[in-house]
């Protein structure tokens, strides 16, 4: 499609970074945005592109070079723009895009003047008459003390002082400008702080971050190199993260980290791949149990799922084991769902069954094409053979395991 305008973002984890627009739509925060960038407070819009320009609805607060947006009105060109905490800048599609500087925020200074109230030369004597009365009462009145001046160092250091705001920096410039910097564990308790700036009329500049959003911006960072199903929990520093997941080696996880590492405030990951521990865990505890016979387990989401049209003796004893699974908190729960489990046989063996014989030691399946499976052997489709007996043959592979009755 052809590109009407350009974008760029100039600040978080795509800062830099260039997107082409062609006419129709770009949906912004939410629970199913096209861009995996949140916007401040949850709030969500849809970006509409026509050759007339960028509109936006619903309406999200926007700033523009720092001033408050009309929302209402197409997006400007050129100019730095602050929609909802995410920083970019717009031009035509053959247009420069510069890396410009995301101004703080601040209102328009609205300034009434009042013109001077005329009086008809006839009643200047009355006038006079009324001021020298109010003179003489205010000059017999008490003088009120005035309040000491306002001391932006002395309130700003008392508001630095909250426990929620540890790791965060507070510095006040010649000019009166409080900077932002730093790293604290919650972004909500930043937000009542740039709150309680505007409360005393201080322009400020923020560069700090929360944990929870630094948290949130690795997710993001995941998700578009295409790890979706990965949980990003807290670090030992509120710098550092822990990420949860079947991440391997690759070149996509080459690409992801590198990006991560040039998040400036992240000091560091740890990749936890504990689904395979997980699952095999769970696998151990049936087997122990002699309940495996029937049933297939995967990894779906965050959930180890068990699956197998049981009868209800053996259905109360499979629920059981997952109730007692998940008593240690894992963090994929198990859940049993009491329905047919998957066994694609045809799929997953190189020719049919034709027999199974062998005594309880060393039991072993005969194919229709002459192969012999005995237990801990491989298939070539890649699955192992678990566990074998006269009733069923039960195969694995990875996070994935099946259970296929043998009715010979």
């Amino acid at each position: 499609m052809e590109c009407l305008f350009r974008l760029k973002w100039l600040n978080g984890p795509l800062a830099g970074r260039e997107l082409e627009l062609p006419a129709g739509e770009v949906r912004l925060g939410g629970d199913d945005p096209d861009i995996a960038l949140a916007l401040e407070q949850g709030a969500a819009t849809v970006l509409s592109v026509t050759e007339e320009g960028v509109t936006m609805a619903p309406p999200v607060p926007v700033w523009v070079d720092g001033l408050p947006w009309d929302a209402s009105q197409p997006l400007p060109i050129g100019r730095a723009i602050d929609l909802a905490g995410q920083g970019l800048a717009l031009s035509e599609a053959e247009g420069a895009l510069a890396m410009l500087q995301l101004p703080p925020r601040r209102s328009e200074e609205v300034v009434a003047a009042q013109p001077p109230d005329a009086r008809p030369w006839r009643l200047a004597g009355g006038i006079v008459l009324i001021c020298v009365a109010l003179a003489a009462t205010l000059l017999l009145w008490p003088k009120p003390v005035d309040p000491p001046p306002f001391n932006a160092q002395a309130w700003l250091a008392r508001e630095m002082a909250d426990s929620s705001l540890a790791g965060l920096k507070a510095e006040l410039d010649e000019r009166g400008v409080v900077r932002l910097s730093g790293l604290c564990a919650s972004s909500q308790a930043i937000e009542r702080l740039r709150g309680r700036l505007r409360e005393q009329g201080l322009t400020f500049r923020d560069e700090s971050l929360g944990a929870d959003t630094l948290r949130r911006q690795v997710r993001q960072v995941l998700e578009l190199n295409g790890y979706r199903e990965v949980e990003v929990s807290a670090g030992p520093a509120p710098d550092q993260v822990v990420i949860h997941g079947a991440i391997q080696a690759n070149a996509a996880w080459l690409r992801a980290s590198a990006q991560l590492r040039a998040m400036p405030a992240l000091n560091g990951w740890r990749v936890v791949n504990d689904r395979a521990e997980l699952f095999g865990r769970l696998v151990d505890t049936l087997h122990r149990q002699r309940l495996l016979e029937g049933l297939s387990i995967a990894v779906s989401g965050h959930e180890l799922l068990i699956s197998g049209q049981l009868a209800p003796e053996r259905t109360r004893a499979v629920a059981a084991a997952a109730a007692a699974f998940n008593a240690d908190g894992p963090r994929l729960k198990a859940r049993f769902q009491n329905i047919p489990a998957a066994a694609p046989a045809a799929n997953i063996l190189p020719a049919a069954i034709v027999s199974v014989g062998g005594n309880a030691n060393s039991i072993y399946l005969e194919l229709a094409n002459g192969m012999r499976l005995q237990q801990g052997g491989t298939l070539p489709s890649g699955y192992r053979i678990y566990a074998l007996s006269h009733t069923a043959l039960t195969l694995m592979q990875e996070q994935r395991l099946v259970s296929i009755p043998l009715h010979l």
